[in-house]
């Protein structure tokens, strides 16, 4: 199955331009610079996809989700997800200019050139992916703030024990040490 783009041949990976149009240029360079924009996007996911990919199968095997990341790196890739996310819709990737709507064929050729170079599949399975690696750490800063309260709440339970342990010494030094009442006794008074 081969997709034609009007107005330009396809050869192997090659596009060769049947016009010479600059408006058939400018629509296909238009393309072409989208999608090369959204490949340098999928490329910055696909590094922060590798550093993220043993999640899932830690939270499979232990049932538990890993903290072994610090705060500070789960907020700078976080920062990333939404970086990358904003670049993206931002820079009109999936957007096309009013140009194009106002010229008929220009939008028809724009739309063939897109839909070729899967433009619009592409970011909406990046935004997909984004927001699923976004869940997975979010998920992530839940079960560390639900350890950190653990460990907390671990600690004040120590120092309740350790005032009343306090109390409690202070309480028997008192009756054993009581100088007064050692002189009485020993006075039979």
């Amino acid at each position: 199955y081969q997709r034609r783009v009007h107005g330009v041949k396809r050869e192997r990976s090659h596009f060769i331009l049947c016009e010479f149009s600059g408006r058939l240029k400018l629509v296909l360079s238009n393309a072409f610079a989208q999608s090369i924009r959204l490949s340098v996007l999928e490329q910055q996911f696909k590094y922060i996809s590798e550093a993220t990919k043993d999640i899932a199968p830690l939270q499979q095997k232990t049932g538990r989700i890993p903290v072994d990341w610090t705060t500070l790196a789960i907020n700078r890739t976080l920062g990333s997800l939404d970086s990358i996310k904003r670049e993206m819709y931002l820079s009109h990737i999936g957007d096309v200019s009013d140009l194009y709507w106002n010229n008929d064929d220009l939008g028809d050729t724009l739309a063939e050139a897109r839909g070729y170079l899967e433009i619009e599949d592409r970011v909406k399975s990046l935004a997909r992916k984004i927001e699923l690696v976004r869940r997975q750490l979010q998920g992530l800063v839940v079960e560390q703030h639900a350890q950190a309260a653990m460990v907390d709440h671990r600690r004040a339970i120590r120092r309740e024990w350790y005032i009343i342990l306090l109390i409690a010494y202070e309480a028997i030094a008192k009756e054993i040490f009581d100088v007064g009442k050692l002189v009485k006794h020993l006075l039979g008074l």
